[in-house]
């Protein structure tokens, strides 16, 4: 029986190293999953963590080129709001020297027509005096009329000249 015995006890203590390798063959397997699992954790971490880093700063260049395209928007506005503000200041000098047009115009208009009022009064006053004369001294009509116009010539010839002078001046 001894051979059966060291048979049984060989069988024995295969049937032992294999149940303790296929045990050691477990452990060192499944450290090496804890280590693989480690691995993926500590890589999905660092993904995430990239992923962070990369997120921020798109963020910061969104919020720079915000910024900067809202400063470029104010910039504009500002140059339009001048260049209104301009166009609104010449558009009003434009009504004003218009309106001052208007009123010289209407200045002249009305000098121009005193002018010729007193053209009548002269003509009319020229024709009185012609008459008178040439009734009152038996002179040709002609003669009558350059007779009068010396006269009315040297009694209205300087207030002539004031009102033309006056005239002039307001019509320019």
């Amino acid at each position: 029986m001894s051979l059966k015995l060291a048979l049984l006890l060989a069988l024995l203590a295969a049937s032992a190293g294999i149940g303790f390798g296929y045990l050691l063959r477990l452990l060192i397997s499944l450290g090496r999953k804890g280590s693989m699992e480690l691995d993926i954790k500590q890589l999905e971490l660092r993904s995430k963590e990239e992923a962070q880093r990369i997120i921020l700063e798109a963020e910061n260049k969104a919020e720079e080129l915000l910024d900067k395209a809202q400063s470029e928007l104010k910039e504009r506005e500002n140059r339009f709001k001048n260049t209104e503000d301009r166009l609104i200041k010449k558009e009003e000098f434009l009504d004003k020297r218009q309106t001052d047009l208007d009123q010289e115009v209407e200045g002249i208009k009305t000098k121009a027509q005193e002018v010729r009022t007193l053209k009548e009064r002269i003509e009319k006053l020229v024709e009185e005096r012609t008459r008178e004369l040439s009734k009152l001294s038996n002179l040709s009509p002609l003669e009558a009329k350059e007779e009068l116009l010396k006269t009315i010539e040297k009694e209205f010839e300087e207030d002539f000249l004031i009102r033309m002078q006056k005239l002039e001046a307001q019509g320019h």
